[in-house]
């Protein structure tokens, strides 16, 4: 026999298949005369179907190992996550031994430890026990995990999503509301607004079926925070649509509350949008309905919104003022998101006024408060502010770190205006260290986004920035377009400090073309201004010492003092008159 199976199968191009594992002798069979030969099962697609049900068999025989009376607490461990949790175990199952329960469970092979840590071997397996739960009995047991893990981690945000899922499955569509709130709250607290976002959406759409005023009430303040939310991921048409239909709610609700957040959102939508005036407006209405509930948080955010306002407008007293309101306010409330906001703010304002020490203090707080809650918006923004110490104290490699690390931070949770923010930076960093090819690019990205989103303020620094760029690459026709295109942004938000600089690299421009005693008239109207800052002066002193040397001193002084005479509007209006061929 031996010798006459050599003789038939041993021969060239022969092989022999082994098909190993939980087979179907019949199905392979016809798999093979389907394919063609043998030797193509191995390599085939197999059917869906096929792959499907051998799966669940083996599923299946695994947990046919468990007794009925430990399979009816693996469907909780299920409920729960692949981790079981064993805390809750004990709670849903009292009276019984968990830890001959998990030996048990181990011994069927549905349960292993790894890394000192009970779970299910796989993950298949847990939701092969949820396929299997009956109709009738899955709003129960989704109920009984809900209430074991309610008994177990009460008032625990972290678990708020789980609850919501868990209450959802159980069709318990106010208790799902209870936790998809928490969930949307806390999502939004860690800078994810879209997981946020798709919180809050399901709060209210539960709450929209209930016409109970109370409910109404609690769906005017979802309304808010889904605005909230929309306008940190830029999207401000859906932050006002939301805000407005938050106001209506708030008439039939009579909660004074939502009027108060509607009109804050509002007012930092508009801000953002361009119109401070208008922004100033709603948020000192806020502000007022915010004190007459001695509402802290609201006071402190609402006169917040305003010392940015101020600040950017070149009002450095008002805003240190109101922002240091706010800080107590904060403080009162004990809420620490808005702590490190305010400490941030005071760091930038400090910033702005060159007192750099003081501002590295505030920072600090900021960012030590910020990584404390993990508040990813806080702590890429005050790296962008460590990232300006850093540069003004000419430590160019530090200042870079900063921004790239807040550039890093603000792509991963989505943040586009703070990632701008770190571009522009980065652009503006390159072109004072004479890198201008490096400071086209970064800037280049960051206008494209501010473009995108609308964002005036930004549009308007990072033209700014372009036209230094352009100035240091000596492409003088360049440089005035951008800094014409950003006088007329600034003006338009009555942004001082941005006008300010675009004049003093207008000057800049002046001095190069020879026209050396205009040139000293525009720094000393730009210097002598209340609202200069140690971006402009970045410009402005340098210039400064390069015209002084071409000019006797009395002469320098005299152009200088002729300066601080000029009409600022005069000005600006020649700048916006010119063109970028002709000497102004």
């Amino acid at each position: 026999d031996v010798r006459t199976f050599h003789q038939q199968w041993y021969v060239p191009a022969n092989a022999a298949i082994v098909i190993a594992g939980d087979v179907d002798v019949a199905r392979v069979r016809a798999l093979a005369e389907k394919t063609g030969k043998l030797s193509d099962v191995g390599v085939a697609t197999l059917p869906p179907s096929l792959m499907i049900e051998g799966i669940q068999r083996l599923l299946q025989r695994r947990l046919a190992r468990v007794s009925t009376d430990d399979y009816s607490l693996l469907q909780i461990a299920a409920m729960i996550g692949r981790e079981v949790d064993l805390k809750v175990m004990r709670t849903a199952k009292p009276d019984l031994d968990i830890a001959q329960w998990l030996l048990r469970c181990s011994d069927a092979a549905v349960l292993e430890i790894r890394d000192e840590q009970w779970q299910f071997s796989h993950d298949k397996l847990r939701q092969e026990v949820l396929r299997e739960l009956p109709a009738d009995k899955r709003p129960q047991c989704y109920e009984d995990a809900a209430k074991a893990l309610e008994a177990v981690y009460p008032d625990v945000p972290d678990y708020a999503p789980l609850l919501m899922y868990l209450w959802a499955e159980a069709n318990q569509p106010q208790k799902e509301r209870q936790y998809a709130i928490i969930a949307g709250e806390q999502a939004y607290q860690s800078s994810a607004y879209r997981d946020a976002i798709t919180y809050l959406q399901r709060a209210n759409t539960l709450l929209a079926a209930d016409s109970a005023s109370d409910a109404q009430a609690q769906r005017g303040m979802v309304l808010v925070d889904l605005a909230k939310s929309a306008t940190h991921l830029n999207n401000y048409a859906d932050a006002i649509r939301l805000s407005e239909e938050s106001l209506a709610l708030e008439a039939t609700a009579n909660a004074p509350a939502i009027r108060a957040e509607a009109l804050y959102t509002l007012g930092y939508t508009t801000l953002y949008q361009g119109d401070p005036a208008k922004a100033t407006q709603l948020l000192e209405q806020s502000l007022t309905l915010y004190q007459e509930t001695a509402n802290q948080r609201g006071i402190s955010e609402a006169l917040r919104g305003l010392a940015r306002i101020n600040s950017a407008q070149g009002n450095y007293a008002t805003g240190a003022q109101y922002l240091e309101e706010s800080l107590t306010s904060s403080q009162q409330a004990k809420n620490l998101w808005d702590e490190a906001k305010a400490y941030g703010d005071l760091g930038n304002l400090a910033i702005m006024q060159g007192d750099f020490e003081q501002a590295e203090s505030q920072l600090e707080q900021s960012i030590s408060i910020a990584r404390s809650i993990n508040y990813q918006v806080g702590i890429a923004t005050v790296l962008i502010m460590h990232g300006l110490v850093a540069h003004f104290r000419n430590q160019s490699g530090r200042s870079t770190e900063y921004l790239l690390e807040s550039l890093a931070i603000s792509r991963r949770i989505g943040d586009q205006r703070t990632a701008a923010d770190a571009l522009n930076n980065l652009g503006s960093y390159a072109a004072s260290r004479k890198e201008h090819a490096e400071a086209q690019s970064w800037l280049a990205q960051s206008l494209t986004i501010y473009r995108e989103l609308k964002f005036r303020w930004g549009i308007a620094a990072t033209l700014v920035n372009l036209g230094h760029a352009a100035s240091g690459a000596e492409n003088s026709a360049q440089a005035k377009q951008y800094f014409r295109e950003a006088v007329q942004y600034a003006g338009e938000l009555n942004a001082m400090p941005l006008t300010l600089e675009s004049i003093a690299g207008f000057a800049r421009l002046i001095a190069t073309e020879g026209n050396t005693s205009q040139a000293l008239e525009w720094v000393g109207l730009v210097t002598a201004h209340a609202a200069i800052n140690p971006d402009i002066k970045s410009v402005t002193d340098p210039l400064l010492a390069e015209l002084s040397a071409k000019l006797p001193a009395d002469e320098v002084q005299q152009h200088l003092d002729k300066g601080k005479t000029l009409g600022l509007e005069d000005m600006v209006a020649v700048i916006l008159a010119s063109s970028s061929d002709t000497q102004v």
